[in-house]
Order: structure tokens, then sequence, then C-alpha cells
């Protein structure tokens, strides 16, 4: 009597066979053999646990009986018996369960969180490329039964050996795919070739480890390459995966023959990564817009405060004295301004256009209140481009509030030129002939510029101002704005 303790038969082996228990097939390692192939596929391990109730006191037979055509010469057959305490073997199964079931749950769970947030408005693509390879997580553990291969019959392993097939070969294009995404890597082409080359050498032997064992093995190593790549570039990320990686390395190590592990310690890695750099992109988007609202405010007090609107009615009327169609023009252009403001100050991108639209009104309207012509030349405009608002409008004012401009015609050059994807503004601001000071203060203009800089283009731009002569130039550059 063994009420303790329950058999567990190992066999390692690439030779197919069925098991016989008092001569009743207990179940087989080979699967169902294709058409037209002479050997048929098998599990190279298994392990079959036999109830102890079906092991009654006495002599037993255990019969095998092995596929000739998978014998291979001067091959070995390595049949073992094991004994193992019942709740043990009964807690290891447990654990098992648990790892699968938590593993493909949150996978699931993941591939409609990651659907919601793109289908919410967040229109990237490596949140669908995630999506995808959680949801192959899914199928892979939900289907994947080579650590019980006595579970289901032959039929039902032929259905699902195709499935795993197309999934695991899905696996394989998503997980780097998604790394090149996020890391930024270029030549698409070269790192598929490479991945190509790493799924040839995963059918070279190596010891007892299968072939997807050694697939996945070597999976991790060209993702780890990959990461190193893309060091220069996204840091931060690439350290991540890096770390995701090599959990998912050890996880093959330690448990070569139970890949749900590894499975389980990416779909972990992926998703801590990914939500943690959305929650956080998403408090440092919330931040950006509560400072950006703060910075509008001050920036429409600037242009409404009581001693600019007074001065501005003084010259209204004056004008209106001296020089009615003056007069006219001034109002107009005051009026066009502050209706321009109220619009754009509350939008996170204009066109150029409109920009330009709006500094010309100012600078028509501070033509007729300094009595200084104003003018804007603009060279290589695209005026379709996007670009944040309200940007050259602070800077040409800060000119004007900070130069002591008299007399003279004075004309502020803004240009652009391309390299790749990014494009580069200069704007070119002549220093007044009285004070040699910065055209550009670091008051609430200049935060209200770097504010809506990085609310157009996180993290994706520079601002740099220097005199240059007698003039102050400031440049702009927008990564990933190139046509």
């Amino acid at each position: 009597e063994m009420p303790l303790y329950q058999p567990v038969i190992a066999v390692l082996s690439d030779t197919a066979f069925e098991l016989y228990l008092d001569g009743h097939l207990v179940g087989r390692n080979g699967r169902v053999q294709p058409a037209g192939s002479i050997t048929p596929p098998v599990h190279e391990r298994i392990e079959l646990g036999v109830s102890p109730d079906a092991l009654q006191p006495g002599l037993h037979a255990l019969a095998l009986r092995i596929s000739a055509a998978t014998l291979h010469q001067r091959g070995e057959f390595l049949l073992t018996f094991q004994l193992h305490e019942a709740h043990s073997l009964t807690q290891a199964h447990r654990l098992r369960d648990a790892v699968d079931g938590a593993a493909g749950g949150l996978a699931g769970l993941l591939v409609l969180v990651f659907l919601g947030i793109f289908v919410a408005g967040a229109r990237r693509f490596d949140l669908l490329l995630a999506a995808a390879l959680c949801g192959s997580a899914f199928l892979i553990i939900m289907f994947n039964h080579a650590d019980r291969p006595f579970s289901v019959s032959g039929d039902q392993i032929a259905t699902t050996d195709m499935l795993l097939v197309l999934v695991s070969g899905l696996f394989f294009i998503l997980t780097p795919a998604l790394l090149h995404t996020r890391l930024g890597l270029s030549h698409p082409w070269r790192w598929g070739g490479g991945l190509v080359l790493m799924v040839g050498l995963s059918f070279i032997e190596l010891g007892n480890l299968e072939h997807d064992t050694r697939a996945f093995s070597l999976l991790m190593l060209y993702g780890l390459s990959m990461c190193a790549a893309g060091w220069g570039r996204q840091k931060i990320r690439a350290a991540a995966h890096a770390l995701g990686l090599l959990g998912g390395l050890v996880a093959i190590i330690l448990q070569p023959d139970y890949l749900r592990y590894f499975l389980a310690v990416q779909v972990l890695a992926l998703s801590i990564g990914l939500m943690v750099e959305l929650v956080y992109g998403e408090i440092t988007r919330r931040r950006a817009e509560a400072r950006a609202a703060r910075l509008q405010l001050a920036l429409v007090k600037r242009n409404i405060q009581p001693h600019f609107i007074m001065n501005s009615l003084m010259v209204a009327t004056e004008l209106q004295e001296t020089d009615a169609p003056a007069a006219k023009k001034f109002i107009g252009a005051l009026s066009r301004e502050f209706r321009a403001l109220s619009t754009l100050v509350e939008r996170s991108v204009v066109h150029l256009e409109e920009e330009l639209a709006l500094c010309r009104s100012h600078l028509e309207m501070m033509s007729l209140r300094l009595a200084v012509p104003f003018e804007l030349v603009c060279q290589d405009i695209d005026v379709g481009d996007e670009f944040p608002p309200g940007v050259l409008h602070t800077l040409l004012e800060n000119a004007i509030s900070h130069n002591r401009y008299s007399g003279e015609a004075v004309q502020f050059h803004f240009s652009s030129s391309r390299t790749g994807k990014a494009v580069s503004y200069r704007l070119s601001i002549p220093l007044g002939n009285i004070t040699k000071n910065s055209a550009t203060s670091s008051g609430s203009g200049s935060r209200y510029v770097e504010a809506r800089l990085e609310e157009f283009s996180p993290s994706r731009w520079t601002l740099d101002s220097a005199q240059d002569g007698d003039h102050w130039v400031t440049n702009i550059t927008l990564e990933g704005m190139g046509r």
C-alpha cells in the first residue's frame, strides 16, 4: 500500500513510444503522424503521474511499444521511475497551475488594457504590438500541453500543434518588432535577417534541450543585443527591456522543460514596463497641461494688463484726432490680436499660417503705437507646418518689450531648414539703438515658450538664444517633424 506516495514515470527520449499499464494504454509521446511523413514528431521529455488508486497491491505489468522508425542507430532510450510524496506532487502541480492561471489571466487582461488605451486616444503602434504579443503568450499558455501530453488525446494534440506553431512564430516576430519600435532602432530589414539567422541556429541540437527551449533562449539573447544597440537612444527603455529579457533567460535555464515560467516573466516584465511608462507619461502630461494653463493665463494677462490697455486706448484716441485712418488700422489690428489670442492659447497645435497672422497683427499694432515700422520677413517657411501656438508671438513681443526701437524700420527675419526628420526655425531680432540687452527675458514669456515646446514635442525639442553681432538669434529645433 502507498497512501503517501504516487509513482511518477519520467521518460527522456526522442523515440516515439506508447505506454501500457496492465494491458491498458496510458498514453503516448508521439503525435499524430502527418500525411507523407515517415517519422512522427515526439515530445522529448514527458512525466506521467499514476494515481495510487490504479495500483492495487500485487504485481503490475508496465509495457512499452517503441516505434522502430524513430529509433536511432546507437541511440539511447532512458526510462526512469521515481516515487514522490503525493502531497509534494500535488503542491508542484498547484504551483504550475497557479503560474498558468496568473500568467494567462494577466496576458489576457493586458490585451484588453493595451487595446483600450489605444482606442481611448493613445495612437501608439507599440501598444498594438504589445497587445498582440500578450495575446500570443495567452494562447501559448492556454493550449501548450507539452508538459502534460497524456492529458489530451492524439486528435487534440494534432489540433493544437498547428495553432501552437503559428502562435509561437507570431511571438518570435512580435518580440523583436516591439523592441525595434520602442528602442527607435533603424534598419528593420537587417534586424529581420538577424532574426531569421537565430531561428536557423535554434535547429542545432544542444544537449537534451528541446527545440523550443533553444529557440526561446536565442530569442532572449537576440533581444539583449537589440537593447545594447538602442542604449544610446532610449537608455531607460533599453534597461527595462534588458532586465525582462534576462529574467526570461534565467527562467529558461532554471526550468527548461516548463516554458510557462518564461512566458510569465516576459508578460510581467512587459506589463510593468509599459504600464509604468504610461502612468508616468500621463502624470507628466497632466503636469505640463497645468503648467501650460497657468502660463496661458499669464500670457493673456500680459496682453490685457491695465496699463497696456490704457496706453493702447490713449494711442487710439490720439490717432483718432490726428490720423483717423491710422486709428482705424490700430483698432482693427488690436482686435484681431485679442481675437486670435483668445482662441490660439487654448489649443496645443496650430499651423504656422495662423501663428504668422497673429504676429503680423501684433507688429501692425505696435508699429502704429510706437511709430516704428515693424516687419516680419519669412524665408523657406511652409505655412502648413504644425507649430506650438503663441511661441513666435511671445518671442516678438519680448523683443519689442526689451529693446527700444525708434525711427528707422525694423525687420525681424524668420526662416526654417530641414535635416532628416528634424526642422529648425531661426528668428533673428535686431537689437535696439539704445539698449543692447537680451531680446528675450527669463520671465514668464520664456517659461511659456519652453512649456509650449514641451507640450508640442515632449523631450524632442531644443531652444537656444545668443547674440550674433547686432542681432539676437533664437533657434528652435523640433525632432520628428521633417517630411
